[in-house]
């Protein structure tokens, strides 16, 4: 389906036909690929953001290639991987029309592109094995058809002798044979690891991860055995703002992408074969304006690589909120920058969203109903979702102080412009229905719980706690108390609860599950007794409502508000820190991604 292409023109939408008519048998399969669909966001979210530590690091260079589109969709084609002949390439793109990512090859440098499979299972991140016969699961020979290899994981990458698969899943890093069996976990005592890359000898692993001391770094780590050792890489690459993941490891050389201005590109650097040190200065490859990472090396040495631009704006749904039913179709409200986690007061006649329109991310307010918007800080690098008050009269949203210290600021919306400021190092899920209490947590604990913050003592305790589960999201219902909220072990196996709320810590036996299948991001109806969500549970990333009985058990099954079922346009490229679902009276407000991206390939002797 198509976005609109200008702001307040409808979106046209055309009601599907049944969930088994469009996913057969073959959709508790799509909908795990709904998992691997999150390379998308990570195209975005710059992968595994490495920040700088203190210290100047080495100089960069510049050593910029000439290069060409190779591909030419109007949608999304991703994440290239060549043949080791060189004369093929493999990527997942959208180009079937079906709105799903497949599997697609093309020959190289010139041909016609064909599916390798008529399903859409949503994959990403293709790698051809050492031979040529395998790309990740699925043989290119005769019908075969993808085997699943493992449960999840993400970015999976042949050993250059065939014989292993390395991936990560969770914060995780794994390898499993190639034929199949039990997966081995790398690093079971690392606090974080992913996006695994082998040594072009295959004996030795290249990750992005923070260890037991919460040291962050590209580590190296013999495969049959052995501590692994710090590369020193964010030291290295230190006068580069935000370093990401590595790529491709090809001889003596690293390729990753990094953002040194407004996007990510690829750079390259050196790394020592005997005590595995990244120590040269950097070189920085492309400088186009978009973002470009996930590239791939051919035979020849020219370099595939993607090249996306995406935008994000906070789109309207006209509902019956009481109902749970769509009543109109979805409109664009903003237009230019970057525009997200919009929060919407119950009457419909305020909305607060965070953007980037004059550069900086600071929050806007706007009027609905004449359009008039105005800024509410100025230069003030918002971070973390600001949390509107149920009454739409105050907001809160964390801050950085002048010394560098952590606060949060409270300010009154209406009349005069006023801001207390509360101390303390934490984010908001929101307000109390009383306005004396803000849900809040501590974005980098390892499971992560929430604490009830009063505002006028300015002291927290535990509100929602579990030994294995992080809280993902949290809203106090309107006129009642009831509170809900999503949990699991990661954000992609939660699942929405309620649970009464009495002022004090909700026990576990409280809590009432809504949602079987997944999902998370649940905001209110203003008149408590319905629940809006997000949920891939058709296989897709839509928006879902849930009518609750008296007790807020589940009344009947969950009813599509609407399908998002393009990969190019919806929440797939949304961050989750960057996203919220708003219900008002008469209509949800959230932010929604569009993003088209194409292959590029350098110049051949370059």
């Amino acid at each position: 389906m198509e976005p609109a292409s200008s702001p307040g023109q409808p979106y046209r939408y055309k009601p599907r036909v049944t969930d088994e008519e469009v996913f057969p048998k073959w959709k508790p399969r799509l909908r795990l690929g709904g998992i691997a669909a999150a390379i998308v966001v990570l195209l975005i979210a710059g992968y595994y953001l490495l920040r700088r530590p203190g210290g100047e690091g080495a100089v960069a260079e510049a050593r910029l290639l000439t290069v060409s589109q190779w591909t030419a969709d109007p949608g999304l084609s991703i994440a290239p991987a060549f043949s080791h002949d060189g004369k093929l390439v493999d990527y997942a793109s959208d180009r079937g029309g079906d709105g799903a990512l497949a599997i697609w090859l093309r020959p190289f440098p010139s041909g016609e592109a064909r599916r390798l499979a008529p399903q859409a299972f949503n994959d990403s991140s293709p790698d051809f094995s050492p031979d040529d016969t395998r790309i990740d699961i699925a043989p290119l020979s005769g019908n075969g058809q993808p085997r699943r290899l493992v449960t999840g994981g993400l970015r999976p990458r042949f050993s250059p002798d065939g014989k292993w698969v390395a991936y990560y899943d969770a914060g995780r890093v794994f390898i499993v044979a190639a034929e199949g069996g039990e997966p081995r976990q790398m690093l079971p005592d690392f606090l974080d690891s992913g996006f695994p890359v082998w040594s072009p000898d295959g004996r030795h692993l290249l990750f992005a991860g923070t260890d037991a001391g919460g040291r962050r770094d590209w580590w190296v780590i013999p495969v049959e055995g052995g501590a692994p050792k710090p590369t020193l890489a964010l030291q290295t690459l230190g006068r580069v703002p935000a370093v990401h993941a590595p790529e491709r490891w090809l001889g003596g050389k690293i390729l990753y992408s990094a953002t040194e201005q407004q996007y990510p590109h690829l750079w390259e650097i050196d790394i020592s074969p005997g005590d595995w040190q990244i120590a040269r200065p950097p070189r920085q490859l492309t400088n186009g304006d978009a973002i470009e990472q996930v590239a791939a090396v051919g035979k020849d040495g020219r370099m595939l690589f993607t090249r996306m631009r995406v935008t994000q704006d906070v789109w309207s749904i006209p509902v019956d909120a009481s109902r749970g039913t769509a009543s109109g179709e979805p409109k664009q409200i903003t237009d230019g920058g970057i525009n997200q986690v919009p929060s919407i007061t119950a009457d419909g006649t305020r909305l607060v969203y965070v953007s980037n329109k004059t550069g900086i991310r600071d929050i806007w307010l706007r009027d609905q109903a004449t359009g008039v918007e105005s800024s509410l800080t100025r230069f003030a690098h918002i971070g973390a979702r600001p949390a509107l008050s149920l009454d739409g009269g105050r907001l809160a949203f964390p801050a950085t102080t002048a010394e560098g210290g952590c606060s949060v600021i409270v300010t009154e919306l209406g009349g005069e412009f006023r801001a207390s400021t509360l101390q303390g190092c934490f984010n908001i899920w929101g307000w109390s229905t009383d306005g004396l209490n803000l849900a809040v947590y501590t974005p980098k604990a390892e499971v992560r719980s929430v604490d009830l913050f009063n505002l006028a003592a300015g002291q927290r305790r535990p509100l929602l706690t579990h030994r294995s589960h992080s809280f993902f999201d949290v809203a106090f219902a309107p006129h009642s108390g009831w509170i809900t909220f999503t949990a699991g072990a990661s954000a992609s196996s939660s699942q929405i609860y309620v649970a009464p709320f009495r002022g004090g810590a909700i026990g576990e036996s409280e809590w009432i599950p809504v949602t079987r299948e997944g999902g998370s991001f649940s905001a209110w109806s203003p008149d408590g007794g319905v629940l809006y969500f997000g949920s891939n549970r058709d296989g897709f990333q839509c928006i879902w409502s849930q009518k609750l009985d008296a007790a807020k058990r589940p009344a009947g099954s969950p009813v599509a508000v609407q399908h998002f079922h393009s990969i190019a346009f919806g929440t797939y490229m949304v961050n989750a820190s960057d996203y919220h679902l708003s219900v008002a009276k008469d209509r949800l407000a959230l932010n929604l991604a569009k993003g088209t991206a194409n292959l590029w390939v350098t110049a051949k002797g370059e």
